[in-house]
This record gives structure tokens, C-alpha cells and sequence, in this order.
């Protein structure tokens, strides 16, 4: 089964599953081993299975770190940091512990008296916790040194004492709101400021000791849809209406007065030969990026006209059409400040190399789902050749030859590798997109690994 396989490399520290060396080869160094047991012995050490002892074939110094290894006396235990395998010797381990320290609670902390020694177990809890009712409020005593039931409950909504409760102290108050009844002085405004009347309210007293009507002075005498006036002390209805749509007299409206006028828009007719009329238009000027010219809209047609191949124009009653031709032809050059998009062919007949401006080229822009893409490098014939391409199925980039670049997918004869930078010396932690054979894993420790 694939997985990663650390590469050994000259300066690397190895790390292998199984290594087997020919008796005559010399070994001068230390060598570390990890999980050393019965039953996963390295080659490089006899192993007597009557006495459980391992005796070490070279030479030098052989160091098993947190490993684990069978005593003389036939039981599993941990080797320790500096066990020494020689070819005189036995195993020889220090097996090392540690004694618990002293646990103890802290004076005045609210713990029950213990003693901890790691000996046997020990159970801690909060001083007179065993002596507390449910929902009663808990308070502190001194005295004994633990929490004791106070007089006040609480039962999630209700705060209740054994009497009444009361709050004394020169600042005791009680924010928010509250029902029911209570004893005692009412400490804030008993005398509400008086509420006057001002312009437009019909005339009322208040003092907040009874109950007071509120009206617009001369409300209840007004019509629906009548536009309204202030006579001085009240309001009454006008000679105007205004039904949401038309405002309308008893009689015709007359507008006086030397600067009188209407804004806006209006329908209907006027009155007179429109001598006093002003601001109406009735020549229209216009200019172009090489002219201008106006029109007298009395007496002049103005006529709007298109270019061949470029632009066309058509009218037809109240409406005037620009627009492109079905074959456009730019004669000089065309700039796109925005996205231009092609459904057809583009054709680019430049006979020199393509520059591209943009640090990142999109392709397949046009798909709505994952599938395969790349670039082809034509070989001799037309549409045909070397091809370099990211394969969907196995999400590799990856090459073949002889790609015929009409195609929607392809196979790929090989693939590229990749190199993941670890954040640590483990390779499991590689992105698993990268976790395919060929893939080369570097450890911040600066392992290699490669994944085959």
C-alpha cells in the first residue's frame, strides 16, 4: 500500500521499518531505535528467548529512546533514555517515576479539609456543600468556614424570604419595574409638572390628578379631502380641495401677484396667445468630437445619421434606433477598457509573439464544472501536440504527446511532481490533494519524504 517513505539522504536521520546488515559490515556510531519489542527486534541484535536478554553484534554505543523492550524477568516496561546494548553486556534500563507532589487547599478558599499524598484517592468538594437546600440562597459563615443556607430563596423566577424582605442603607433602591404592594417611604416626584396647551390644541388644564383630552383646535369641524387654513386660533376648512389627484375650487384659481408662477409639469389648456409665456425651447443645439451645429425646432427637421459597417440608425413614428450593423467593420484600433467576450471564433493573425498583460490567464471560463484543461504546444501538424494539462479525475497536472487540441479531456502519459513545505517534520499533515504517488514531502526538520 502507498504511503510516505522517507528518503535517506547524506546528514538525514533514517527511519526505516526493517534493516538487515551483513555480519561483516562495521557499525561505529550510536544507533537510535523506536518500538523496540519481542516481536519487532532489529536484525543487528541477537535475542535470547530464555533469558529475554538482547546482546548488541558491533561495535560502539546501541541507544533505544522511549521504546519499549522485555526485562530479564520476562515483563514489558519502558527502556530508558540511556540504556546501554553492548556485546558484553545485557540490557540495563532505569526505569524512571515520579512521586506526586503535596495537593492542599487553600486557606479560607471554601474547600472542605483534605490531605493529598497521591497514596489513595481523595475527594474534594466546597465546605458545608452537603448542607445546602435546593433553591435556597447560600451565604458565607465565618465562623465554621463554609457556605450555610441564607433566609431568601430563589426558584428561577421569585426572589422570597422567610419575612418580608427589606432594603436598608442611605442608597437602597430598586431599578427596573416590580407589581404587588409595599411599606415604607416613597422616595421621588409625587407632584407631576403641569401640562399647558400650545399653539393649535384646544384649550385644557392638567395637573396629573385626573384624566385630560387632547385636541387640535378646530378639528372636529373639518371636511375630508379640504385643504385647510389657520384662522388664528383654530383651523378651518378652505374654498380648495385636493381628492389625491386633482386640486380644485368652488370657483376658477387665480394666482396674483407680481412674481406668481407654476413649476413642474401640467396638463390641460391655457388661456390667451402664450405672449407672457417664458422659457419655452425652441432651438436645440448640439456638437460632435469634430463639429457642432442647432436646429430651429419651428422650421428645421434634425436628421441623425449612422457610418457603414460601423453604425446604422432607423426611425419609425416617435422612436429613433442606433445601433451596430450585423458585420462590423473598426477601420483603425478598438479599445476594451472593460470585459470583452467572444462566443465565436477569435481569429488573432498577428505574426509575432502573443503579450499578455495580465499576470493570470483563465481557461475553461466557460464551464460550470470541474473537468480537465491545459495548453498545447503545436508539433508540425495543424492542432496537433505536445499537450501540459491539470487532469480533473486525479486533480495532477500532468503531459502526453500527440494531443489533438479539440479535445475536452485527456490521458496523461506522466505526471508532474509536487513539493509540499511542511509547518512540521510530519508528512501526514501534506494537503491531501498532494498525497499521490511521486509527491515529495520536506519537514520544517528538512526531511524528505516521497509518497510512493
Amino acid at each position: 500500500m502507498a504511503n510516505w517513505k522517507k528518503v535517506v539522504v547524506s546528514g538525514s536521520v533514517a527511519q526505516l521499518n526493517n534493516l538487515s546488515i551483513d555480519n561483516n559490515v562495521a557499525i561505529t556510531g550510536s544507533i537510535n531505535v523506536s518500538g523496540l519489542t519481542n516481536a519487532n527486534k532489529p536484525n543487528i541484535v541477537s535475542y535470547d528467548t530464555t533469558t529475554g536478554l538482547f546482546t548488541y553484534q558491533g561495535t560502539g554505543s546501541f541507544t533505544a529512546t522511549t521504546a519499549s523492550y522485555i526485562l530479564s524477568s520476562g515483563v514489558e516496561g519502558p527502556l530508558g533514555m540511556n540504556s546501554i546494548l553492548s556485546a558484553s553486556n545485557a540490557v540495563s534500563a532505569s526505569i524512571a517515576g515520579r512521586t506526586p507532589g503535596a495537593l492542599s487547599q487553600v486557606a479560607g478558599g471554601g474547600l472542605g479539609i483534605f490531605s493529598f499524598d497521591g497514596s489513595t484517592n481523595v475527594q474534594v468538594e466546597v465546605s458545608g456543600a452537603a448542607q445546602l437546600s435546593q433553591n435556597a440562597v447560600t451565604k458565607w459563615n465565618d465562623t465554621d468556614n463554609k457556605f450555610v443556607n441564607s433566609s431568601l430563596t430563589d426558584n428561577g423566577t421569585v426572589v422570597s424570604g422567610a419575612s418580608s424582605i427589606q432594603l436598608t442603607g442611605a442608597d437602597s433602591n430598586l431599578s427596573g419595574s416590580f407589581s404587588g404592594s409595599f411599606t415604607g417611604t416613597f422616595v421621588g416626584t409625587t407632584n407631576l409638572p403641569d401640562l399647558t396647551q400650545g399653539t393649535g390644541i384646544t384649550a385644557f388644564t392638567y395637573d396629573g390628578a385626573a384624566a385630560a383630552t387632547v385636541a387640535v383646535s378646530g378639528a372636529a369641524s373639518l371636511t375630508t379631502d379640504k385643504i385647510t387654513k389657520w384662522t388664528g386660533t383654530a383651523f378651518a376648512n378652505t374654498s380648495l380641495s385636493d381628492d389625491g389627484t386633482t386640486v380644485s375650487g368652488s370657483s376658477s384659481i387665480v394666482l396674483t401677484g407680481a412674481n406668481s408662477s407654476l413649476t413642474g409639469s401640467f396638463t390641460g389648456s391655457f388661456k390667451g396667445d402664450g405672449s407672457q409665456l417664458t422659457g419655452l425651447v425652441t432651438e436645440l443645439d448640439f456638437s460632435g468630437s469634430t463639429g457642432g451645429g442647432n436646429v430651429d425646432l419651428l422650421t428645421q427637421v434634425f436628421t441623425i445619421t449612422g457610418t457603414a459597417n460601423e453604425i446604422e440608425t432607423s426611425a419609425a413614428g416617435q422612436t429613433l434606433t442606433i445601433g451596430l450593423p450585423n458585420n462590423v467593420t473598426i477601420g483603425n484600433n478598438l479599445v476594451v477598457s472593460n470585459n470583452l467576450t467572444v462566443f465565436g471564433t477569435a481569429s488573432f493573425q498577428q505574426t509575432t509573439n502573443l503579450e499578455v498583460a495580465d499576470r493570470f490567464i483563465l481557461l475553461a471560463s466557460g464551464s460550470n464544472a470541474a473537468g480537465d484543461g491545459g495548453i498545447v504546444v503545436q508539433q508540425g501538424t495543424q492542432n496537433v501536440g505536445e499537450l501540459f494539462a491539470f487532469d480533473s479525475g486525479t486533480t495532477r497536472w500532468g503531459l502526453t504527446g500527440s494531443f489533438t487540441a479539440n479535445q475536452s479531456t485527456y490521458t496523461p502519459d506522466a505526471f508532474m511532481a509536487a513539493v509540499v513545505e511542511g509547518a512540521s517534520g510530519d508528512p501526514t499533515t501534506a494537503p491531501g490533494r498532494y498525497i499521490a504517488k511521486g509527491n515529495i514531502f520536506i519537514g520544517n526538520d528538512e526531511t524528505i519524504w516521497i509518497y510512493s
